[in-house]
């Protein structure tokens, strides 16, 4: 990541007033973690009480609380996650494709899967919103298989509520 860029201004549209941690962080603070650790609509509570941190709503000062209670290992180990998975399997169609959310069906699948590879968290492809990742947090745009992918892999990911998979 540069570290020469502001993540507060460089992350959030400045449209939201609420729904995110508030706190001035040294370095800045990506737009999407602030949304998640600072409203309820990420579970992230259920983050908190496993580490044995107490969370509270928009509370600036339960960040405090979590970061001393994570292990080094445990943040070694986020850090090193691909944002994506893709491999070839035994079975047709020989490939496999592991994403958070999914990806932009309406955009171009190659800038996505390179930006994803690189983890860069500026590249147009991955942003439906300055701030807002396809591949993290939406849920219409991503909802499918896409259609460069169609009957080339399965593509595996958890934001389409579906109960069963056909």
């Amino acid at each position: 990541i540069d570290q020469t860029v502001d993540m507060d201004s460089a992350t959030n549209e400045g449209k939201w007033g609420g729904g995110y941690l508030t706190a001035k962080i040294e370095g800045g603070m990506h737009y999407q973690g602030r949304r998640w650790g600072g409203s309820n609509t990420y579970n992230a509570r259920e983050t908190f009480k496993s580490y044995g941190a107490k969370f509270g709503y928009m509370d600036d000062k339960a960040r405090e609380g979590l970061l001393p209670r994570v292990p080094q290992s445990h943040r070694d180990f986020l850090r090193s996650l691909e944002w994506v998975h893709d491999c070839k399997v035994a079975f047709k169609p020989y490939r496999l494709l592991a994403v958070h959310a999914g990806l932009n069906n309406e955009g171009k699948l190659e800038p996505q899967l390179k930006a994803l590879k690189k983890r860069d968290i500026f590249a147009d492809a991955l942003l439906s919103q300055k701030g807002r990742f396809y591949a993290f947090s939406e849920r219409d745009k991503v909802s499918g298989m896409h259609p460069e992918l169609k009957d080339k892999a399965y593509l595996v990911s958890g934001h389409h509520g579906y109960r069963e998979v056909t």
